[in-house]
């Protein structure tokens, strides 16, 4: 699927309709249109799975300490509020992160 849609599409599109309309791709330099876009969107994207991960990890790392799979941690197991929230992972996480 790639390798069809690479031999397919132009590769430096202006966006413009108008050119794929009357057939004119003399305009394909997209250069500096779009050069902040795809930073800030990279830049989102990393920042969005940074979060996702320091959230989720203490929920999987509660879990591993619940099931007693490493005796010394078990204090990482209790889980706080009616949702059960993973604060001492929290901490954990963060003071990793930091580090």
């Amino acid at each position: 699927m790639v390798v069809m849609a690479g031999a397919t599409v132009a590769r430096d599109a202006t966006g413009d309709i108008a050119d794929m309309a009357n057939g004119s791709f003399a305009f394909l330099n997209c250069t500096g249109r779009f050069g902040p876009l795809i930073y800030a969107g990279c830049f989102a994207a990393t920042l969005s799975s940074a979060l996702a991960s320091l959230v989720s990890a203490p929920k999987v790392f509660q879990a591993l300490c619940k099931d007693e799979l490493y005796p010394k941690i078990v204090w990482f197991a209790k889980g706080f509020g009616k949702n059960n929230e993973p604060v001492r992972g929290y901490v954990l996480t963060f003071v990793i992160a930091v580090a």
